[in-house]
């Protein structure tokens, strides 16, 4: 991790360069029908989730 953290800091560009190469070219998005079958509850739990990790998310970036 100090590695990445060097790296960020002496060299922007290849930092970036390599992140880049990280990310998937193509990715396939299914259609899926999970929602509509999806009770209210089972809706609001997955919401809540899903903001929570997002929160998770965001410090982590923050802190990068």
């Amino acid at each position: 991790m100090t590695a990445c953290k060097e790296c960020r800091k002496q060299s922007p560009l290849g930092y970036v360069k390599v992140l880049g190469h990280l990310v998937p070219r193509e990715m396939k998005v299914q259609h899926s029908q999970s929602l509509k079958s999806m009770s209210d509850e089972e809706l609001d739990a997955a919401i809540e989730y899903l903001s929570i990790e997002g929160h998770r998310g965001n410090r982590h970036i923050a802190g990068a």
